[in-house]
């Protein structure tokens, strides 16, 4: 399989959003067999076409790079990265959400591990507003769920760093809810120096 260098744009974000529309439609579509099959072989259509080639992965963390482009939470290029608007807030950051039928878990209620997900990715950018320049490694999280989190309302998840201690950066954060506290949590990270990277990324497919 041939790779290719990464090529972002506005095609692939729009292709990307396409997609995500398509998974909370496919989890809620009350379509018929025929229309389903019909669906279905020409997403694999599609999917035969996109398979190759493949891009090529850096440890580049431009804005316009692979690496934010298609990260696993705000990804604007990634196909289920739910797209969070990110605010710095004093020793770190909020970030707002609202999450369709496809992070569903309980009935109506956006499911436990999408939680810890974002509380993941807004922690480590809050590790970002101190010490050096750089990406940071989560070392534990600890979630306590307070009260069922809904879909279809704004999610507000506001991380602050606690203390620092060399490279570890400890954080605590909470989900709100129309003013309620859903969720808590608090986290160790480890950031990261150029000379991790070696060791730590695996850009090999």
């Amino acid at each position: 399989m041939s790779e290719v260098p990464w090529a972002a744009g506005p095609q692939r974000q729009r292709l990307a959003e396409a997609t995500r529309a398509l998974l909370d439609a496919v989890v809620r579509s009350g379509a018929d067999a025929e229309t389903l099959a019909v669906a279905a072989q020409t997403v694999e259509d599609l999917t035969r076409e996109l398979a190759a080639p493949t891009f090529q992965r850096t440890i580049d963390i431009a804005p316009d790079s692979y690496r934010r482009e298609m990260a696993l939470v705000n990804g604007r290029s990634h196909p289920f990265a739910p797209q969070l608007d990110m605010e710095p807030v004093e020793d770190g950051y909020a970030a707002t959400v609202t999450l369709g039928p496809s992070w569903e878990g309980g009935p109506g209620l956006v499911h436990g591990g999408a939680v810890s997900l974002l509380f993941d990715h807004v922690m480590a950018w809050a590790t970002t507003r101190v010490g050096q320049p750089g990406p940071s490694m989560t070392g534990t999280m600890t979630l306590a769920y307070r009260r069922p989190t809904p879909l279809g309302l704004p999610l507000t998840i506001t991380a602050r760093v606690e203390r620092v201690s060399g490279r570890k950066i400890f954080i605590s954060a909470e989900l709100t809810v129309d003013g309620q506290v859903t969720v808590t949590g608090t986290g160790l990270f480890i950031k990261l120096t150029e000379e991790h990277y070696p060791r730590v990324y695996r850009l090999s497919s």
